[in-house]
């Protein structure tokens, strides 16, 4: 089977071409018969040659192997190794010749026939002006926007905000696309009509043909291809572009994006190439010399930015609005959701990020629903089972329970007041010694009970874990009018109060948008997944 990508035709053995990598290379099938540039054939053993030196070792993941690249005096080897015990498969190419040999078969991780065609792709590729560079790429009006960086800084996600709020917007692909020098006319080139020279020495060599820029002939122009090599995004597009801009994300504790130097430009780029490559000789300057090209025609960017949540906003639509002189902004609308969410969560590994956001929910439902719920439990021992014997009534004071939980609501507030207008250096002390001094001569005093202290200082606590003054007082209110309810109408009084609360929530109309409780009402279930899951960025999908 042949296949052309980026203008180059390769010819694959038709059984490795069923399967999800055949659905890849399904839109690079070519439409006749040509001479390849690249020919893989099967083979029964791949043996080192002689002058066999290392020039690379790396893990590959997608297959859990280690690889070894490397060169001998027939060519150049990639050795994959399976950790699992497995054959070893083994792909080499030969110089000065478009044939490449494999011993890999059927019995094999698919992955590994994958990479490895990938692999020598990139060796035939270089020779013509041509290099896969590890970007996110959205084409747009006519043009492409390149997005490099390392995983996890953000490049699937500055392509998707692109196609769900730039109308036109597409990904072409998502992890490897090909950026090719093409000799073009003044018209842009279709993807099919980027064919090499006949006599290209540059094929023969291993070495790019430098040669091509001559007086007359067409200008050679920068552009990027799809390529059936997309991560874990199934975008496998048979389209090419011309170039308009390469973007190099990095994280940063500000927002700032500024033009780089040629020399500056080249070296944002030559992190995205294939890292093996840097390794040889000959296989490094092909690619630098196809970077410079690419340089020299392509205004090249790096652009530095955090996870800011009213930046993130904006991009989402959202009305972003600042005061001069102040550090904080206001974004609208917001939902409920959004205080479940910080920018430092994507400084944390995926786990972490996640496991902060659920405890957010968490601690939201225990700080409403915790005094009210204890309150109905204890009114009526009888109706607690017997593992949760230890919620039995507090001990006996002067104040009945109700009373105890509404006194030291006042009192948490009056502290928190004390303390705003207290000195800096002691409001935190003073804060700590009033609720101290005051709680301990309550107990001993027997207005309180320590019971009481307990479950309040847990809700003191909780208000602090989401960043919102305001929507804390919001669940304080919320909170005291349910156990007043419950405390009025027992079970009832409970349950129509939750309900009571949720209608609320749930009629509560932001500015715009769907409503306050969006994902969860109307429901969206992968919106609300996103909400509360720190999604994990793949290395093959960034």
């Amino acid at each position: 089977m042949e296949y052309i990508i980026a203008g180059i035709r390769i010819a694959v053995p038709q059984e490795f071409t069923a399967g999800s990598f055949g659905t890849a290379l399904a839109p690079f099938a070519a439409a006749d018969e040509g001479p390849a540039d690249l020919s893989v054939e099967t083979r029964g053993e791949i043996r080192q040659a002689d002058g066999y030196r290392e020039l690379d070792e790396f893990d590959f993941a997608d297959a859990d192997a280690d690889c070894r690249f490397g060169r001998d005096s027939e060519g150049y080897l990639l050795t994959m190794t399976p950790r699992d015990g497995c054959a070893a498969a083994r792909f080499r190419k030969a110089f000065g010749a478009p044939l490449v040999t494999t011993d890999v078969t059927l019995r094999h991780n698919p992955a590994l026939f994958r990479f490895g065609l990938w692999s020598m792709f990139n060796i035939a590729a270089v020779a013509r002006q041509a290099v896969a560079i590890h970007s996110s790429v959205i084409s747009l009006n006519g043009g492409a926007v390149l997005f490099l960086g390392e995983s996890g800084t953000g490049k699937s996600t500055h392509t998707r905000l692109w196609r769900e709020h730039i109308p036109g917007a597409e990904l072409l692909n998502d992890d490897s696309p090909i950026v090719r020098i093409v000799q073009t006319a003044d018209a842009d080139p279709i993807c099919g009509a980027v064919q090499n020279p006949a006599d290209a020495p540059a094929a023969a060599a291993e070495t790019p043909d430098a040669s091509a820029a001559t007086t007359g002939a067409p200008k050679p122009q920068a552009m990027v291809f799809g390529a059936p090599w997309s991560g874990k995004t199934p975008c496998y597009r048979n389209v090419c572009q011309p170039i308009r801009a390469i973007v190099r994300l990095s994280q940063a504790p500000h927002n700032r994006i500024r033009r780089l130097r040629a020399i500056e430009a080249i070296g944002a780029l030559l992190p995205s190439c294939p890292p093996s490559f840097a390794h040889d000789e000959t296989l490094e300057d092909a690619v630098c010399a196809t970077v410079s090209a690419v340089v020299a025609q392509v205004p090249v960017y790096h652009l530095e930015c955090r996870p800011d949540a009213a930046a993130a906003s904006i991009m989402e639509g959202s009305i972003v609005l600042m005061v001069d002189n102040s550090p904080s902004v206001m974004i609208l609308p917001t939902g409920f959701f959004d205080f479940t969410q910080e920018s430092n969560d994507y400084y944390f590994p995926p786990l972490v990020g996640t496991y902060l956001r659920v405890l957010r929910v968490t601690v939201f439902l225990l700080s409403l629903f915790i005094t009210p719920a204890w309150y109905l439990m204890v009114s009526e021992p009888n109706r607690l089972p017997g593992w949760l014997n230890f919620l039995s009534s507090p001990e006996p004071v002067s104040l009945s329970l109700l009373s105890q939980l509404l006194v030291v609501e006042f009192l948490i507030d009056v502290l928190k007041l004390a303390s705003l207008n207290t000195p800096d250096s002691l409001s935190n002390s003073f804060s700590m010694l009033g609720a101290l001094v005051l709680g301990d001569f309550a107990v001993q005093a027997g207005w309180l009970g320590p019971e009481v202290l307990v479950y309040m200082a847990f809700v003191s606590v909780a208000g602090f874990a989401q960043p919102s003054y305001e929507l804390g007082y919001a669940f304080k209110l919320l909170r005291v009018a349910l156990l007043l309810v419950t405390a009025a109408f027992d079970v009832w009084g409970f349950c129509l109060g939750v309900v009571g609360i949720f209608v609320l929530l749930c009629t509560t109309k932001p500015l715009v948008g769907k409503g306050y409780l969006y994902p969860l009402v109307p429901f969206n279930g992968k919106a609300l997944l996103r909400l509360l899951v720190r999604e994990p960025i793949s290395r093959d999908n960034t």
